[in-house]
Parts: structure tokens; C-alpha cells; sequence
């Protein structure tokens, strides 16, 4: 027997036996009180499965339109539902988080274990500020989460990336000696023309890319280093 739901807003609520055959047997949802709670992925998907049937206002939302309908309320639902439904596909337990989704380990499952991933769901389109990677980056440090960026492009193919935190080390060999050579700055980098200043900055610095022989060309990040050290 297909169970029934009730789209009340931003989720899809269903009865106690919701909580029996769905959250206690494959953990979708979260149960309140008597009740199960569903996330409006998680009903496209179960209407997908035909798990359950969704009313709203009495009338009962197929497939289509159930999609259409969340597509109204969520901003870029199909990225959710793509990523919800891969995840899914792949086996895993996922519940929803601020920013996508969280994702449990293999052998793990909500009540068992915490989740292991927050995921971060993005379209190849959208552009993407260092600010507000950093910002999910720093929450899921503070949750004790790997952060993973799900970037769905336009055939509906999911890139997963894995987001740490990294503090380079190491040191460099060249050691900083003023460059008795002409430095031109022009729109987006600078110009190394004497040819001694320009080998020795490439092969044993491993700065700019060569023009030509014996004229260097340097980015701008290269340029304000190489002059706070000195060597400009």
C-alpha cells in the first residue's frame, strides 16, 4: 500500500506509518512526534520510487507536478533533486542540511553515527565566492565535516570536489637578490627584458613564462612578491 503525504509548506508531512515504513526500515525524514517529516527531495524522489502519494488543497500532485510545484518554493530544486537522487542511487543515507545535504558513511545511518559530509549543491553556472566557500569550509571544520561541492552541469552530470584546508610550506631556493634588469609593468603583468635577470628567475625560481629567449613575463601576484622581497 502506497503511503499518503501532505505538502505543508517547505516539507511533506505523513502519518505514524510513515515513520514505520520509511524512516525506521531506510531512514527518510525526520519523525515529529507522530509524525514523519519529509524534505521536499526527498518526496520527489519517494513519488519517483512510488513510495508514497503527495495531496496538497485535496488534490494529489503526480510526479510532474509535485517537481514543478517545489521547483516554485526552492531556488535551483532540480540541482537537489539531481544530487539527492545520485547519493541515493549510490547508497548512501542523506538528510538535508543548510547548504545541501548531510551524508552519513557507508554502515552508518541517522541515530547510528553522525554524518560524515556536508554537501554543498551548485550549478556549473553559478558563480561561486571564495567568501562563501570559505564560510561552508569554516562551518564544517566547526562540525567536524568534510565539506564536499556538488557542481551539476548542464546534462544533469554531477562533479563531486572535496574542500580542505591546506598550509603550504617549504622553501624556495633563489634567494633574493636585487634584479639589475628593466621591469615593465603593462594592463596584466610585468615584462623581465635583460636576459641573465630572466633565466635566473625561471629556471631557478621557477617564476613567469618565457616570451621568447630571454624575455620573462611575470603575473601580478609574482611581480608584488618578487617586489616585496626585494628582487624587483
Amino acid at each position: 500500500m502506497t503511503l499518503s503525504g501532505e505538502l505543508k509548506g517547505t516539507v511533506v508531512i505523513t502519518g505514524k506509518q510513515g515513520i514505520e515504513e520509511l524512516h525506521r526500515t531506510s531512514f527518510y525524514g525526520r519523525p515529529r512526534g507522530d509524525t514523519l517529516e519529509l524534505s521536499l527531495a526527498e518526496s520527489a524522489y519517494l513519488i519517483y520510487m512510488k513510495k508514497i502519494t503527495v495531496q496538497c488543497e485535496g488534490e494529489e500532485l503526480d510526479f510532474e507536478r509535485f517537481f514543478i510545484r517545489a521547483s516554485n518554493i526552492v531556488k535551483n530544486f532540480e540541482l537537489f533533486y539531481i544530487v539527492y537522487k545520485d547519493l541515493r542511487g549510490r547508497g548512501y543515507y542523506v538528510q538535508p542540511s543548510d547548504i545541501g545535504f548531510r551524508v552519513y558513511p557507508r554502515g552508518g545511518h541517522p541515530g547510528k553515527g553522525p554524518a560524515e559530509f556536508l554537501v554543498f549543491v551548485t550549478s556549473e553556472r553559478i558563480p561561486l565566492l571564495l567568501s562563501v566557500l570559505k564560510k561552508h569550509l569554516d562551518n564544517s571544520d566547526n562540525k567536524k565535516k568534510r565539506l564536499i561541492l556538488a557542481i551539476v552541469d548542464e546534462e544533469s552530470d554531477i562533479t563531486h570536489y572535496e574542500v580542505r584546508k591546506i598550509t603550504p610550506s617549504g622553501s624556495s631556493v633563489l634567494r633574493p637578490t636585487t634584479l639589475h634588469s628593466n621591469v615593465t609593468l603593462l594592463e596584466d603583468r610585468c615584462m623581465v627584458w635583460e636576459f641573465d635577470g630572466s633565466n635566473m628567475l625561471h629556471n631557478e625560481g621557477f617564476f613567469g613564462k618565457p616570451m621568447d629567449e630571454g624575455h620573462l613575463q611575470l603575473s601580478l601576484v609574482e611581480s608584488c612578491y618578487l617586489l616585496n622581497n626585494g628582487v624587483l
